[in-house]
């Protein structure tokens, strides 16, 4: 199933669309539970790329689902380092595990994300207006480094002798 790509006076941007099926194309039984295109009533209320503007959606959310072969934040890390080089031009931003990846002062660096949401069950791609038309590859290879598993969580009552 796909994400929602167009509604009344709304497209999602063509490279979006290019993204999820590149998504789908590395990774075809990745889950698909937190994938996003156009707004909620919450991201309605506040100023989001996930509202059309100027007729277009500008924000896609891919979930994060390792174990079917889709390390979304990986992906996140491996689209920010292509920016970083000069390669990709396309993002505007990216969220993913309370990480912001943006250009601040000229730099483009991973800051820590303050949100209502840490994008930790998928992560947010925007891209930059003028952008939504550029189809061409976002993955390429196998992301370096994948995403540790989260540690189980803690308790601090251990198991009584038995």
């Amino acid at each position: 199933m796909t994400v929602p790509r167009s509604g009344r006076g709304w497209k999602l941007a063509p490279a979006l669309v290019a993204m999820e099926a590149e998504a789908d194309r590395i990774a075809p039984n990745r889950s698909r539970a937190s994938d996003g295109s156009i707004g909620d009533t919450s991201h309605q209320a506040r100023k989001s790329d996930h509202n059309p503007s100027g007729g277009w959606v500008r924000a896609l959310d891919l979930t994060h689902s390792p174990t079917r072969g889709w390390d979304t934040h990986a992906r996140a890390r491996q689209v920010a380092q292509n920016v970083k080089n000069g390669i990709e031009k396309r993002v505007e931003y990216i969220i993913s595990n309370w990480l912001i990846f943006s250009k601040k002062n000229g730099v483009w660096a991973w800051r820590k994300y303050t949100g209502p949401n840490g994008h930790t069950r998928h992560a947010h791609y925007s891209i930059a207006k003028g952008q939504e038309n550029n189809t061409s590859a976002w993955f390429s290879g196998v992301p370096a480094f994948p995403t540790a598993p989260l540690p189980p969580p803690y308790n601090p009552t251990p198991n009584p002798p038995q």
